[in-house]
């Protein structure tokens, strides 16, 4: 018992403190120890206290989504590893899934000539011709420059004719990292290379034609858009496509005069250029035909001028409108000392000129894309002897080389290697 005064110890039954003499009080110290074990009875019930249902719910909801989170996280992370891109694009090549495979080919800019369709069926003749990829195994994956990039290095189970194999007998396909997020954290990555599909995209490739030609590229027209603008004098269009596929195209001209010619070709990734080329074997009848009207009405024309005593000046609409041409000039002149002959001849008067046959042997286009034709032809001519007046005539033949440019969306004659001879002008 302890003293509520002093607070020493007592003994049990003593009635007052041996240390300062107060009464004791038992009672007291029978409620205070009555309090401590109510205390200690209230924090035992406490402790024993159970969760409510609602808490137990709060709980679980709470533990159930943190196990999904850490889950997705993992998950997400792996779908948007180098890998595992790798891994869908080597399953997609397997299957031939064709869609799948324009999107990760991730063609941007102009994809004018390297659409879907385009890219797709370029795909499949590629595949066709190559063999399948078998199993394979990837053996490590490397970051460069700063983890813009990621090489993911392949194992040798591949059947040849689709990869090109490191010197060790390895396939690197090499990724890029894009600006944007995959699954909001994750980074993206793409294939930039065809390491495996060897399908060459070919930057701003040149194709020149005549003047005034059409040009359907793969089913895609090619419009004034990728028209270069031509220097004086030039008489050839020069179109740069942004960007095709290095592989086999099917190209269509219109030239002028509605000549049609087909090409199938594949782009160059060395030249990026392609210069359209025509012989006789491209010339339709019924062009090859105009082409000798064309030519034989020139010669015809111009010959029967002569007679006339005209000026090369009131002829000129005969001839194309280009008088800065070096085959202009010449065929000018020319004319001129013809005519000259002609009229001083002391002896005959040419009275006529006709052209009986033109026959178109060989045909190609200069550096500059005039047309240069090659034709033989037979004419015959009449005269009149000016002492008597009789009538002779004759005729012959001669090989000559017409060139040609495009005007107003037809060729016209611009010049002739030479005029036809006749009795007159021997004289």
């Amino acid at each position: 018992m302890f003293c509520c005064e002093c607070g020493a110890k007592n003994k049990k039954d003593a009635l007052f403190c041996e240390e300062c003499g107060a009464k004791l009080d038992p009672i007291e110290e029978e409620e205070s120890s009555s309090k401590k074990e109510t205390k200690k009875v209230t924090k035992k019930k406490k402790k024993r206290k159970k969760l409510t249902k609602f808490q137990i719910i709060i709980i679980s909801a709470v533990t159930i989504a943190v196990i999904a989170l850490i889950v997705a996280f993992c998950v997400c992370r792996s779908l948007s590893s180098p890998e595992k891109v790798v891994e869908d694009y080597i399953t997609a090549i397997k299957t031939k899934d064709y869609n799948k495979l324009y999107k990760y080919a991730n063609i941007q800019g102009d994809s004018t000539f390297i659409n879907k369709e385009i890219y797709m069926e370029a795909l499949e003749n590629y595949l066709s011709q190559n063999s399948d990829i078998s199993d394979y195994v990837v053996e490590s994956t490397t970051y460069q420059r700063g983890n813009l990039y990621a090489v993911v290095t392949l194992g040798t189970a591949f059947n040849s004719g689709i990869n090109t194999e490191n010197s060790d007998g390895t396939v690197s396909v090499r990724l890029t990292r894009e600006k944007e997020k995959q699954f909001l954290f994750f980074p993206k990555w793409t294939i930039t290379d065809n390491d495996l599909i060897n399908l060459e995209k070919i930057e701003n490739f040149e194709i020149i034609v005549p003047k005034d030609t059409t040009i359907t590229y793969d089913g895609v027209k090619v419009s004034d858009k990728y028209l270069q603008k031509n220097e004086a004098g030039d008489y050839r269009d020069t179109y740069v496509l942004p960007q095709v596929l290095a592989s086999r195209a099917n190209i269509e001209f219109v030239l002028p005069g509605n000549l049609k010619i087909k090409r199938y070709m594949s782009p160059s990734t060395y030249s990026k250029e392609y210069k359209l080329s025509v012989t006789e074997d491209d010339l339709t009848k019924a062009y090859k035909e105009s082409l000798e009207k064309i030519i034989g009405d020139t010669m015809g024309e111009t010959m029967n001028s002569i007679i006339a005593n005209k000026k090369f000046e009131d002829i000129k609409d005969l001839y194309a409108d280009e008088e800065d041409s070096s085959y202009y000039e010449e065929i000018a002149d020319e004319y001129e000392d013809y005519r000259d002959s002609v009229e001083e001849n002391e002896y005959t008067s040419l009275t006529g000129f006709t052209v009986d046959e033109v026959d178109v042997s060989d045909i190609y286009y200069t550096n500059d894309y005039e047309l240069r034709v090659s034709a033989r032809i037979e004419y015959s001519w009449e005269e009149v002897d000016k002492d008597t007046g009789e009538t002779d005539d004759g005729d012959s033949y001669g090989y000559f080389t017409y060139y040609l440019i495009p005007e107003e969306g037809e060729y016209k004659v611009v010049g002739i290697s030479s005029l036809p001879s006749t009795i007159s002008l021997w004289w």
